[in-house]
């Protein structure tokens, strides 16, 4: 990102961020899962997990596409 390339730019970064944050939230849920004490919160703690797990999957792919889509429709 700090080089003089035109690429990976603000889309790819965007995307990594939205990646790393997902990754922590799946994180957070898989410490939530199968312990006692939060036995209470174990569903929404697997729906947030299916889909943090969704939205990093989708990110991740999103980072390589924008500097791919950004080289070849660019002025």
């Amino acid at each position: 990102l700090a080089s003089g390339d035109p690429v990976p730019g603000g889309g790819s970064a965007a995307a990594l961020v939205l990646s790393l944050s997902a990754s922590l939230l799946s994180m957070v849920a898989n410490f939530t899962i199968g312990k006692k004490r939060f036995t209470q919160f174990e569903p929404e703690a697997k729906e947030i997990l299916e889909r943090t797990e969704s939205i990093r999957k989708e990110a991740s792919g999103l980072v390589e596409e924008d500097s791919r889509v950004y080289l070849k429709y660019r002025l």
